[in-house]
């Protein structure tokens, strides 16, 4: 969601509000003299992955292998194997 912006004091004042507004989604800068001193983010559980490697026990694929895994999302295993093979198949 479109993010916004609060005062340290609507934080401070409005506390239930600002954070209800996070709730729904919403990111927020904080700010102090009109400049930027954090951001307040909805929570996002982490799946086990994204844990793995926050806790350095999984390394992420290379780019390149990222890169063809995610041309290939959603296509069925016969679509896979046709353009692989090409024109030429083994039988």
């Amino acid at each position: 969601m479109a993010g916004g912006s609060v005062t340290i004091k609507q934080v401070n004042q409005q506390t239930s509000s600002v954070f209800g507004r996070v709730a729904e989604g919403e990111d927020l800068v904080v700010t102090k003299s009109g400049r930027p001193v954090a951001r307040i983010v909805p929570f996002r559980p982490r799946d086990l992955l994204e844990t793995m490697i926050a806790d350095g026990r999984l390394e992420p694929a290379a780019a390149a292998s990222a890169e063809v895994a995610g041309t290939r999302l959603g296509r069925d295993f016969e679509a896979f194997l046709e353009d692989e093979r090409g024109d030429s198949q083994l039988w």
